[in-house]
């Protein structure tokens, strides 16, 4: 019997759980530090190693998965100002192959000049742009977080930094709490770094996938035989490095469901845990034609004609459930000492490996 079980999905633990995951393609996910983007702005050409540590304002530390060389052709965010003031002069920034050229005229200042660029960059150009007046600079920043952004300018302009983000994990695993902005000091020294920041949140890590967890997603992968349906779409975004759990509710009506909140012929994902842009990522290439993504969070992607398209998802809100055990002691048989703390365990164990939905 014991024999039996270590070839029963439902029944196997362990190492051989681990034999059983493999013959499906899935080996069990490793404790891992929360992930995330960091960054880093400064001057073209200075790289960013593997492994620069970073840390936050209270004293976690994250470090680089990846190497990244700050390029003006595949950044995140330009910065620009003006190096020379000349009457009847133009003035010109090509934002992703498009032109926007203004022309001074008489007695422009920098501010006027960067304002004007703005506002033609802002018709032509689905980027964000930022004009500091205080230190007369025109910051263009990437519609998504990617580093697909691209720049020339004229040579009466100055680009003073790129800034490009990339991927991180914190050095302690498990659940750590990085919030938005909070990442700001640079540990390995880099002379070419300006400054750092994390303009998301770190997701939260995750500890060693348990051995209900590796049965879950075992299921989802023999559910997942094709796309744009409900398993399918559960099975892929659970595939994410970081994601811990996923459920999908559905409207498939034509009628808004007032009971869930999603709109008709749309549907809902919580995700806990993964990168965000990925998950829309994912979520793009799996959803239905004619379904409608519906959340709280909202991601731009670019698709494979280049276009922006808008996804959205939910982030599930954790609570406590309150459990009251009541019992009784049969008089017939002895009541074990520690019986009151192994009742709380199991019922503790119970609960930490339901999953939401």
């Amino acid at each position: 019997e014991e024999v039996e079980d270590t070839q029963n999905r439902d029944s196997a633990t362990g190492l051989y759980l681990d034999y059983l995951a493999a013959l499906v393609g899935l080996t069990r996910q490793e404790a891992r530090g929360a992930t995330g983007d960091v960054l880093f702005t400064g001057q073209v050409d200075t790289t960013v190693f593997i492994n620069t540590a970073c840390k936050s304002q209270d004293g976690k530390v994250v470090l680089t998965t990846e190497e990244n060389t700050l390029n003006r052709s595949n950044c995140f965010e330009s910065t620009f100002s003006v190096n020379s003031l000349q009457d009847n002069t133009d003035y010109t920034i090509f934002v992703e192959g498009i032109e926007n050229t203004m022309n001074s005229g008489v007695g422009s200042s920098a501010k006027v000049i960067l304002n004007n660029l703005k506002a033609l960059i802002d018709v032509n150009n689905t980027t964000i742009n930022v004009v500091n007046e205080d230190e007369e600079t025109l910051t263009i920043t990437y519609q998504s977080a990617n580093n697909e952004l691209t720049t020339t300018n004229s040579n009466n302009l100055t680009l003073d930094s790129v800034a490009s983000l990339v991927p991180a994990e914190s050095a302690e695993t498990g659940k750590v709490n990085l919030e938005a902005n909070t990442i700001t000091n640079l540990i390995t020294p880099n002379l070419g770094i300006s400054s750092i920041n994390n303009p998301d949140a770190f997701e939260s890590g995750r500890d060693l996938e348990t051995d209900p967890e590796l049965r879950l997603r075992m299921t989802q992968r023999e559910q997942s035989t094709g796309t744009a349906t409900k398993p399918s779409i559960e099975a892929s975004v659970a595939e994410i490095a970081g994601v811990t759990s996923v459920y999908v509710e559905v409207n498939d009506t034509l009628n808004d469901d007032s009971v869930t909140g999603v709109p008709a012929k749309s549907f809902e994902t919580f995700v806990s845990g993964g990168s965000s842009n990925t998950i829309a990522e994912v979520l793009w290439k799996t959803k239905p034609l004619f379904g409608q993504t519906f959340g709280d969070v909202e991601e731009l992607i670019i698709d494979d004609n280049g276009d922006t398209q808008s996804i959205k998802f939910s982030r599930p809100t954790e609570k406590f459930a309150w459990v009251r055990v009541t019992y009784t002691v049969n008089d017939e048989e002895a009541f074990a000492p520690d019986g009151e703390e192994r009742m709380k365990k199991v019922v503790t164990d119970y609960g930490n490996n339901m999953y939401q939905g």
